[in-house]
């Protein structure tokens, strides 16, 4: 209760002070409002995918390592339409990556990788780097993904904690990351900061459910401030955070979405 009438107060504060296009200032910002969340890219095709997951019976067991490892069984159906990313926010993804073009992409939470797909779709030229702590859902995120015929996704099982900083080490140089995995306040900034190392000027670092709950809009408010953080932009679901201090001036923004 006390994390649901976080999100509505946030949501109320977001609707207040939240600003459309026709506000900003900011060209980098302008061009991000009318690319990534105006943005007229094709998602048809993982909605159909998405369409024919709702309509699945099958039920699987998974092991839940971002709440503390719980067991559970749940129909596929229910595990799309409870924990798959909005097509709304997909989309927001696919043309973030198709405007900014990164080359190598890390997700921390795979699920059934519909936001995955949505991230491969963006630049079939990118490499993208899945992580999912389990191996049921990220087989059922494979089988997905060879539904839609996306070769560009490397899938990685395991616990972000033990298998995060190995991954970075072989990606070597990140351009794009979306963390939608543990949402503790201690391990959203533990994962910042090991990612960081290996971020760039031009990176991008995306946070899914910045409002989920308190201790999340905590987490995000320290990375507003984090000093290598130039810019950074608040959607209410997202936040992302840029780096181009050469461009950039030190900036926080709200936009209307």
């Amino acid at each position: 209760m006390k994390d649901i009438l976080h999100r509505i107060k946030s949501y109320c504060k977001y609707l207040v002070t939240a600003k459309t296009k026709y506000y900003l200032h900011s060209p980098f910002v302008f061009e991000f409002y009318t690319h990534v969340l105006e943005g007229k890219n094709d998602i048809s095709a993982i909605e159909n995918l998405r369409y024919s997951l709702l309509k699945s019976n099958h039920n699987i067991s998974f092991v839940d390592l971002g709440n503390e490892g719980k067991k559970y069984t749940r129909k596929i159906s229910t595990i799309t339409k409870k924990s798959a990313i909005a097509s709304k926010y997909g989309k927001v993804l696919l043309n973030a990556v198709a405007h900014f073009k990164p080359k190598t992409i890390l997700e921390l939470g795979t699920n059934i990788g519909i936001g995955t797909c949505y991230l491969a779709n963006g630049n079939n030229g990118a490499q993208v780097f899945t992580i999912e702590g389990s191996k049921e859902l990220s087989q059922i995120a494979q089988q997905n993904a060879n539904k839609l015929e996306i070769k560009n996704i490397n899938f990685e099982v395991g616990n972000f904690d033990a298998v995060l900083l190995s991954i970075l080490k072989k990606i070597e140089q990140v351009d794009f990351v979306f963390i939608d995995g543990n949402h503790k306040k201690e391990a959203t900034l533990r994962y910042f900061e090991e990612i960081l190392n290996f971020c760039n000027e031009c990176s991008i670092v995306v946070f899914d459910d910045i409002y989920w709950s308190e201790e999340m809009t905590e987490a995000w408010e320290i990375i507003k401030q984090h000093e290598q953080v130039k810019l950074t932009i608040d959607i209410y679901r997202m936040g992302f955070v840029f780096f181009q201090k050469s461009k950039l001036k030190k900036e926080n923004f709200q936009l209307f979405f």
